[in-house]
């Protein structure tokens, strides 16, 4: 889940062109579900699927839904929201 949580903020910079890590972070919302466990290590796979993105007077606001498996096809399944403020000076716009 953790994972999770730093590739939707890197999605986030991403999409912004920010520079710099956000002054602050929060996870919202967080439900998991267990489909079929993972097994082992190897072939892991973690895909993103960004539903919202929002950037409201320096706060960006995210929702993502995860789909890791495994190469024994195990699945597991996130969505998060959260959001983070962005520090004053990184938007030039």
């Amino acid at each position: 889940m953790e994972f999770c949580s730093e590739v939707i903020l890197v999605h986030a910079y991403t999409t912004l062109a920010l520079p710099l890590k956000a002054e602050e972070a929060w996870m919202k919302e967080c439900q998991c579900h267990l489909i079929r466990p993972i097994r082992t290590y190897e072939g892991i796979s973690v895909e993103m699927r960004a539903r919202s993105f929002r950037f409201i007077q320096g706060t960006a606001y995210c929702h993502g839904e995860f789909h890791v498996t495994d190469a024994m096809d195990g699945l597991f399944e996130i969505e998060l929201k959260g959001f983070f403020r962005i520090q004053r000076g990184e938007l030039t716009s």
